[in-house]
């Protein structure tokens, strides 16, 4: 009997300290709980607040890639702060404007748009138009004429080099004519020297000494193939008669 009453203790000690673990368990559970719903986390307690609303900014979140458009009904005016002294002072140096404000544009109209029929003719004739930028008619002279014949005829120039045949029937009256300058890494490449460097495609053509014997060739060639068309039908007609 007092083995069986000692085993009946025994048990009883164990499951009195199980049921005080499972409670201290419990205790803790929902401290733990309580904390966590009274003190949210730092990122949801903490708000930026940039003065302006979302949708009176002048770029629009697209939710696509991330990626963003601006408004082109909106603009946006800076204010600098006026400052009444000439020298700043040091603890109030600010970098940038003071305040930005975004308001809808101003309903202009392009120039090119408030042209009427006549004005727009006229301006048809002197320019490309607003889609080039109203890009003027260049005035042509005798060497802008050769250059653009030449670039036309540019396949038989170089015997090396193959193009696409030109389109051009007549020259054109809206263009522009540039110079290449070339980078600091050509210096010793592809610069020219002002020795070297001429006015226009014909000078640097007849510079050339060795594209000069190549059209020398090319022009005796030519002639020599006339000459002997000429006398083959000069002699084939006499002895038709």
């Amino acid at each position: 009997m007092e083995h069986h009453d000692d085993n009946d203790m025994d048990l009883d000690e164990l499951l009195a300290k199980a049921t005080e673990v499972l409670k201290q368990q419990q205790a803790a559970m929902i401290s733990l709980k309580s904390l966590t719903e009274e003190k949210p986390s730092p990122l949801e307690t903490v708000k930026l607040d940039p003065g302006v609303k979302p949708e009176e900014l002048y770029i629009e979140d697209t939710n696509q890639y991330g990626a963003v458009r601006l408004q082109a009904d909106r603009t946006v005016i800076l204010k600098e702060e006026e400052s009444g002294s000439k020298l700043p002072d040091k603890k109030k140096v600010q970098i940038g404007p003071e305040e930005i404000n975004v308001q809808p544009a101003p309903e202009t109209l392009p120039p090119a748009l408030d042209w009427d029929k006549k004005k727009k003719k006229i301006m048809e004739k002197e320019s490309a138009g607003p889609k080039w930028f109203d890009m003027p008619a260049t005035d042509m002279t005798e060497e802008i004429k050769r250059d653009l014949h030449i670039l036309k005829s540019r396949a038989v120039i170089d015997p090396k080099r193959h193009y696409k045949k030109g389109t051009m029937k007549a020259l054109p009256k809206f263009f522009q004519i540039g110079t290449i300058i070339q980078g600091p890494t050509e210096f010793f490449t592809s610069r020219l020297t002002r020795k070297e460097r001429r006015d226009n495609i014909v000078d640097e053509l007849l510079a050339d000494n060795q594209a000069k014997s190549y059209y020398k060739r090319k022009f005796l060639e030519i002639q020599e193939q006339k000459n002997n068309f000429t006398r083959k039908g000069f002699k084939r007609r006499k002895d038709r008669k």
